[in-house]
């Protein structure tokens, strides 16, 4: 029983070692394509003729139309002085 169990935490063992190491190498790509030193315009590994270009997005960008402005009108308060009317009885 000893053995089975030992061999079962070494199977354990190498199965999550493999699952680390598979998504440890992939946080460290989606680091190195974060970065400036991995851009994604440079050069794909493979091409070897001068004339080979890596791919590009073919999706057009979205083009947004321009926010409009509001247009702020000015008021301006003007105080008038009222006239009093004065009627006189006589």
């Amino acid at each position: 029983m000893k053995a089975l169990r030992k061999q079962d935490y070494v199977r354990i063992k190498n199965a999550a070692k493999k699952v680390s190491e598979k998504y440890r190498k992939k946080r460290q790509k989606l680091r190195s394509e974060k970065k400036d030193k991995a851009d994604k315009k440079s050069y794909q590994p493979g091409g070897f003729h001068l004339s080979d270009k890596p791919v590009q997005n073919t999706k057009p960008k979205i083009k947004r139309a321009p926010k409009r402005k509001k247009n702020d009108e000015q008021f301006q308060i003007k105080f008038v002085m009222p006239t009093f009317e004065v009627v006189g009885k006589k």
